[in-house]
């Protein structure tokens, strides 16, 4: 499966470089530098574990992790003193960090994670639209990717909005149709202004009715 993950180091050691090791295992990568910041990420739902950097995490964002997230597996990087794996904490990976304990430790997060089942998605806006595929889908919260056949600018270009902007989206399977209004919580951005993926918030409740025979 391909694993979302999302990297949080305040003191900017290890983002990049995390992020690098993390794309060439096939991986969605976002990058968190503050707290509220990787707040409102996690808060969408859509990711399968957290690097934490050496600098750990601030006392409110720990709080607010084990209050709402209690089951969201993390990995330690980079840190400087020992610290044994317990619980949630699935792999401690000591300072210097190298790419091979850092992809096994993924290896053993995605070993423990359940496949991510895809369904298309086509997300509109004011008369605009582009079919994308849902890659995640929580009760609160929608990852949107390129499709597999297609032009991949023109899901770049339909969602160069900001964070907060209004779409809807009717995500399809063999056996229904849902509808969901939802905003743009956050983009991840290639170079050249190519969208990796996409997080939309859900806004209103799901709304099911049965697929159109092809």
């Amino acid at each position: 499966m391909c694993m979302n993950l999302l990297v949080y180091d305040e003191s900017r050691s290890i983002p990049h470089f995390a992020r690098s090791v993390l794309l060439r295992l096939g991986g969605r990568v976002s990058i968190s530098e503050e707290s509220e910041d990787a707040r409102a990420k996690l808060d969408t739902g859509l990711f399968d574990g957290l690097i934490i950097g050496p600098s750990g995490v601030p006392h409110g964002l720990a709080h607010h992790l084990d209050f709402a997230w209690p089951e969201l597996p993390i990995v330690l990087a980079g840190v400087e003193r020992k610290i044994e794996p317990i619980g949630r904490i699935r792999a401690v990976l000591p300072r210097p960090l190298s790419a091979s304990r850092l992809a096994s430790a993924v290896a053993r997060l995605r070993a423990d994670a359940e496949a991510a089942s895809e369904c298309v998605a086509v997300v509109a806006a004011g008369g605009d639209r582009v079919e994308c595929r849902a890659v995640r889908l929580s009760s609160s919260a929608l990852l949107v990717e390129p499709p597999r056949e297609g032009p991949p600018e023109s899901f770049s270009r339909f969602f160069d909005r900001p964070a907060g902007s209004r779409v809807e989206a009717a995500l399809r399977t063999s056996a229904a149709e849902t509808h969901v209004d939802a905003e743009i919580a956050f983009a991840e951005w290639a170079p050249g202004r190519r969208a990796r993926f996409i997080g939309l918030r859900i806004s209103s409740p799901c709304t099911m009715r049965p697929s159109s025979p092809a």
